[in-house]
């Protein structure tokens, strides 16, 4: 990949309209300026969860490694910004996880996925200033932002992968807290954890079969965020669709949505959190790029956005018919502390 360094003197625009996605096999981070550009270059674009898309042109683009692009950001932004605690949607996350047990103790589905909020005021300064210490988790950077809004953060989650015909993407889904001992065995042996990761795989293969050829799910592992454990299952097919559209096929996997997707979808507008940012809804969508040899989105989680000096921090937990509320609730603050231990608020 050979491009031209960020400018010092495209830096303010950097700040202002700024573009981050790290590649999961070189972790090299792209870092772009956004602008009336060059579309038939490289073409990013944001999912929203409900699968709006937003194309994204670049003014200019880079490549930096990981810890290059870390050490950048320090030096570009070396102030976390100051934040004020709000809010949260705690309550109506409690009574979403009950409302959801009742659908599927009716087997209207067999997975949803609940989401909560943290909302703080941003007193003063960027959020860019948290990406250095958000960048200490185990995942992959991503981020965009203009002048009014954005979002950023460090996602263990890639939604597709693709150098050829050849494409890649994961289910992950199951939690354990890695400070309990012995964590991955009693994430390997959880009957919970392996049923929301099943329910995945199943949901992927199902929007994939009949769009694709060589599909191959390899073995389950455990994948270390950090504070934060996860069950990881690699696939790879081939397909002669075109990149955006196995996107639109896949997000929201059932590790964000729920099983089977178009239930859950809908099922999902009638819970208190639906009303935060209804249709337009970032988290849990998908942010991506593609280059001329390349391309690859991650999911839009593990993250914080921001609506002018409004920031937020969601967090979502798998339920299934043999979830318990309080081992769903103990999730979402664990999820969340991942996060706000970060912006040391």
């Amino acid at each position: 990949m050979n491009c031209a360094m960020l400018k010092e003197e495209e830096i303010p625009q950097f700040i202002q309209n700024g573009f981050i996605l790290e590649d999961p096999k070189s972790n090299q981070v792209v870092v772009a300026v956004c602008n009336e550009g060059d579309p038939h270059q490289h073409k990013g674009f944001l999912l929203n969860f409900y699968g709006e898309i937003k194309s994204l042109t670049f003014q200019s683009i880079s490549f930096m490694p990981r810890e290059e692009f870390k050490s950048f950001i320090q030096r570009i932004c070396p102030h976390k910004a100051e934040l004020s605690f709000i809010r949260d949607g705690d309550d109506d996350y409690k009574n979403d996880v009950k409302t959801t047990l009742s659908w599927l103790q009716e087997k209207k589905l067999q997975k949803i996925v609940p989401t909560s909020f943290a909302h703080y005021n941003i007193k003063e300064g960027h959020p860019l200033g948290f990406l250095p210490k958000l960048m200490d988790l185990n995942g992959y950077v991503f981020g965009y932002w203009d002048q009014e809004e954005g979002m950023m953060g460090v996602t263990p989650e890639v939604l597709l992968y693709q150098e050829n015909n050849l494409f890649e993407t994961m289910a992950l889904a199951g939690t354990f807290d890695t400070n309990q001992k012995n964590f991955a065995s009693l994430l390997e042996k959880s009957n919970k954890n392996q049923s929301e990761q099943d329910f995945v795989c199943m949901d992927i293969e199902h929007k994939l079969k009949d769009h694709c050829t060589q599909f191959h799910k390899h073995e389950k592992e455990v994948f270390n965020f950090g504070p934060l454990a996860h069950l990881h299952t690699k696939i790879t097919f081939e397909s002669k669709e075109n990149f955006l559209s196995l996107c639109q096929r896949l997000s929201p996997t059932a590790a964000l949505g729920g099983f089977p997707t178009t239930t859950a979808l809908k099922l999902l507008k009638d819970l208190n959190y639906f009303s935060l940012e209804k249709q337009s809804r970032t988290f849990g969508g998908a942010i991506g790029i593609e280059l001329q040899d390349k391309a690859f989105s991650l999911v839009a989680i593990r993250s914080i956005e921001w609506k002018k000096n409004n920031l937020y921090i969601h967090s979502g937990t798998g339920v299934i018919s043999a979830s318990d509320i309080g081992q769903e609730w103990a999730e979402i603050k664990n999820k969340r502390k991942a996060i706000v231990e970060k912006l040391q608020v």
